[in-house]
């Protein structure tokens, strides 16, 4: 292969144009000529499988670019199926945050039901005691009455 500045090599001037010396230099045109003819043949050579690389490259990326195609679609069809699944979970989400809460409510009812039934009960508790006391005075007084009667004789 010829290297670049092998085909530029100037003539010196001191060289006399003789006829052997014309001869000599169109041998040597002649000859870089053919070397010239040569690097381009590999050249085209070259090119060629540049060429048929740049369109299996072409065909690789065509298909590269279906693939990717493809995979969006199929992205964008699982982030709505996400989205879906992402709803339905925060509407029963939201739905079971209902049910606890007024559950919740219904505790609270419950529990406030149940003082105030605490609280009559205690009043209740309160109004026996209070009663007991009351019979327990009556029969005390009672059993003394019966006793002083019956040391006095009155019964």
């Amino acid at each position: 292969m010829m290297r670049r500045n092998e085909a530029h090599k100037l003539i010196p001037q001191d060289q006399v144009d003789d006829g052997s010396s014309m001869e000599a230099r169109v041998i040597k045109i002649e000859s870089d000529v053919a070397k010239i003819q040569v690097d381009v043949r590999e050249l085209r050579t070259e090119m060629k499988a540049a060429n048929e690389s740049i369109a299996d490259l072409k065909v690789d990326v065509a298909t590269l670019d279906g693939k990717v195609e493809r995979l969006d679609v199929k992205i964008d069809a699982l982030g709505k199926e996400t989205d879906t699944r992402f709803n339905a979970l925060n509407a029963k989400v939201d739905a079971n945050h209902l049910i606890v809460r007024a559950g919740m409510l219904e505790t609270n009812k419950s529990i406030s039901d149940l003082r105030e039934s605490i609280a009559s009960l205690r009043e209740s508790i309160g109004d026996l005691k209070g009663s007991q006391r009351m019979l327990v005075w009556a029969l005390g007084t009672g059993v003394v009455v019966g006793i002083i009667g019956k040391v006095f004789h009155w019964f």
